[in-house]
């Protein structure tokens, strides 16, 4: 079992944007840290690289989620046929629209 200094929730965490780490004051004099990508990996722990003490991070996970909705798909299929148009390079799209226009 896991012993925390404390719990804190990242919103009253520092974020570096550069490093894209989370930081929080140790009672050592350092800094507890956590980085984005741990975060997106479910990891909740800061450590203190200056002593034993680490910080349980609250936050919401579906936040640093790397796994998002699929996007609805939009699809604009060719009444003639029956071609997902949504699917098809640009170029295409474009000689088939300039084709009806003629």
């Amino acid at each position: 079992m896991t012993t925390f200094h404390d719990e804190i929730e990242i919103e009253d965490m520092e974020y570096d944007e550069e490093e894209e780490v989370y930081y929080y004051p140790c009672p050592c004099g350092d800094l507890f840290s956590i980085s984005k990508e741990e975060l997106e990996n479910g990891e909740e722990i800061a450590k203190c690289p200056s002593c034993s003490l680490m910080i349980k991070v609250i936050y919401d996970k579906r936040r640093f989620s790397k796994s998002t909705p699929p996007k609805t798909q939009l699809k604009l299929t060719d009444p003639i046929t029956d071609v997902n148009l949504a699917l098809l390079p640009e170029d295409v799209k474009l000689k088939k629209s300039m084709l009806k226009n003629n």
